[in-house]
């Protein structure tokens, strides 16, 4: 697994795949799955959230940033990783 500590880390960690996974963890032995796909030529992002089957798709990083706090506050903390 591959530590991801920033929105720029993020974005240049995506591949063609539409399958790019990564995972939050939540404490020692718990962990939020995601399948994040970043579209750069609209700067859009989709993101299916394993743990409840959800779906949520954001036209913007700012839109990302201002409506995924966790995500956000676990690069901070090194607790977000690539699959």
């Amino acid at each position: 697994m591959i530590a991801i500590t920033s929105i720029n880390e993020l974005k240049a960690h995506f591949d063609d795949s539409p399958y790019n996974e990564f995972c939050l963890r939540l404490n020692a032995w718990c962990r939020s799955t995601k399948s994040i796909q970043y579209f750069s030529d609209s700067d859009s992002w989709y993101i299916t959230n394993y743990i409840d089957d959800s779906e949520v798709e954001y036209g913007s990083t700012k839109e990302l940033i201002e409506n995924e706090p966790l995500i956000i506050k676990a690069m901070a903390s090194n607790a977000f990783f690539k699959d």
